[in-house]
């Protein structure tokens, strides 16, 4: 049965036997992609536990930049990105990687126009 709601959990009761034999009374409005299997409630704690196993730490990169002259050097902290430019920011198709943009840091040279820098993963 549908168990109390908190949050954005919502607890489920399937008896053995149970899950694909719901009559329409009981259907399931959704999908179910991964699931675990306790032989208890587990806490608040114990689930984003669990959640924090099953998703990969997001690394963040910063992206700083000098000026001299004519020549713009941008450069950044974290590994596995790589510098794509852009000359319109409406154009999400237009982004190029940056000729040695896969290492900190590349030296640009700037021109006329405007240009939009990026790091993609």
């Amino acid at each position: 049965d549908m168990g109390p709601s908190t949050g954005d959990f919502v607890g489920l009761t399937f008896m053995a036997g149970e899950i694909g034999a719901w009559t329409a009374a009981r259907y399931f409005p959704g999908s179910i992609d991964e699931f675990a299997l306790y032989s208890t409630n587990l806490s608040p704690a114990q689930v984003l536990r669990h959640y924090a196993a099953a998703v990969p730490p997001v690394e963040i990169a910063t992206l700083s930049f000098s000026q001299s002259g004519t020549q713009l050097t941008l450069s950044w902290t974290a590994s596995g990105f790589v510098l794509q430019e852009n000359t319109s920011l409406t154009n999400p198709a237009g982004w190029t990687d940056v000729s040695g943009g896969s290492t900190s840091p590349v030296a640009v040279n700037l021109g006329s126009g405007a240009k939009f820098y990026r790091l993609k993963k």
